[in-house]
């Protein structure tokens, strides 16, 4: 959780000198240049082994993006090339959201939009966010690439 904490005051700092466009493009870079080497850690250190899905939520459910207690983080295995990933509960939205619907789209689409965390997984958004309301937050379809292809 003290990661989420400093990671939010960077963001603040670098909103109030920048912009929203800043913090945006920032914290696209920040997670899909950090999340693929931790994401290989994660595999190593706890011997996951696999590019189905069984292996790609298994790493997630470790993934420090994913604090319990902050992310209520759900899955879903339908086979080893389909899954389903759902935010029954997301602190995020809930910080971003009284911030209004720009900052919502910007956590909730460019973030789930932007490259995929692991180079054997692609997520596909099950909606364009402009209010999140509905329960759950955010439910995805995540198929496995295979040789650049899913």
């Amino acid at each position: 959780m003290i990661v989420h904490l400093l990671d939010r005051s960077m963001c603040a700092a670098i909103g109030l000198r920048y912009g929203a466009d800043a913090v945006k493009e920032l914290a696209i870079q920040e997670w899909a240049g950090a999340s693929p080497v931790y994401g290989d850690r994660l595999r190593q250190i706890m011997a996951v082994e696999g590019n189905g899905i069984t292996a790609i939520f298994k790493v997630l459910q470790l993934d420090p993006g994913f604090p319990h207690h902050y992310m209520d983080v759900h899955y879903e295995v339908v086979d080893e090339c389909h899954g389903y990933f759902e935010l029954a509960y997301c602190g995020a939205l809930m910080d971003a959201e009284p911030f209004g619907d720009a900052m919502v789209t910007n956590m909730c689409h460019h973030m789930r939009t932007a490259p995929s965390t692991s180079p054997h997984k692609r997520s596909i958004p099950r909606r364009t966010f402009a209010t999140c309301t509905a329960h759950p937050e955010c439910r995805q379809t995540v198929r496995p690439i295979v040789a650049g292809k899913w």
